[in-house]
């Protein structure tokens, strides 16, 4: 099975970034709507509620997950913090 279309959002949290998946087709390949409305329903949904969330591409997200502890949201993007 093909994996569905997603669009990547990070949550602004306390203590880092939080990263999650918006599917945005459903299984039987029709669009789902991915409006900000329907994006915050599903941050709610996910426990989140209140939190700051934006847009993120696949290649916005760092690759070293090591570094998970000292992400932080600034101006639209993840960025890696000095220990």
């Amino acid at each position: 099975m093909d994996h569905p279309s997603v669009q990547h959002i990070a949550i602004d949290m306390t203590d880092g970034v939080a990263v999650m998946q918006f599917i945005t087709q459903n299984d039987d390949g029709t669009p789902r709507s991915a409006q900000d409305a329907d994006i915050e329903r599903e941050v709610v949904r996910a426990g989140y509620g209140g939190k700051a969330w934006v847009r993120v591409s696949p290649e916005d997200i760092p690759g070293d997950r090591t570094t998970r502890s000292r992400w932080r949201l600034r101006d639209g993007r993840i960025v890696v913090t000095s220990a």
